[in-house]
């Protein structure tokens, strides 16, 4: 078996990023800067439009969306007219924090892993409505799928009427199981 170099393969995944060689960048929740090959796929966008505005517009944006739209349906494995483009995570978690139905008594849980800005808007949809805000708490470290599950679905009531999980949390990086969860 070989060992594998990590200081080189740290060298190759940073080599996609144009950041200053003095710095470390984690916070790729709120401002992260796209790697390279994406650079370069926004760039030939950018280009595409300003070269003939009204083509772009008319023959080419919404043919190129869809298909997009169907790639990423096929790699997730659902229906494409399911699914919706966003700007960014927190506009999509606005979008079903404001088309959600839930009202007196009701709960909404996510974990105490979850991206600050979504807890403010869970927050903030849960005030208006008259609803509460439960927040389990994950373990840490964590050892197990078994341990985020019971932290996980220790806190569900019969008021529990929504799980917001985020597949890697944002203050930890933690990968959590959330196929195992959707399951259970």
């Amino acid at each position: 078996m070989r060992r594998a170099n990590f200081e080189e393969d740290w060298q190759d995944v940073a080599a996609a990023w144009r950041l200053r060689p003095d710095t470390i960048y984690l916070n790729h929740g709120s401002f992260g800067p796209p790697p390279a090959p994406v650079r370069a796929a926004r760039r030939a966008w950018q280009d595409a439009l300003d070269e003939q505005p009204m083509d772009f517009f008319v023959r080419q944006f919404e043919p190129a969306w869809f298909d997009a739209r169907r790639r990423l349906a096929t790699f997730v494995n659902c229906v494409a007219d399911d699914m919706i483009f966003v700007e960014n995570a927190t506009a999509g978690m606005n979008l079903v924090a404001d088309g959600f139905r839930s009202g007196p008594g009701d709960e909404v849980l996510l974990t105490d892993h979850e991206y600050g800005a979504v807890e403010r808007i869970w927050r903030r949809a849960a005030d208006a409505v008259g609803a509460k805000l439960a927040i389990a708490r994950l373990p840490l470290p964590i050892s197990s799928v078994g341990e985020v599950l019971e932290a996980i679905f220790s806190r569900v009531t019969v008021q529990t009427r929504l799980l917001i999980v985020s597949h890697i949390t944002s203050p930890t990086a933690i990968i959590l199981p959330v196929e195992a969860i959707c399951r259970a």
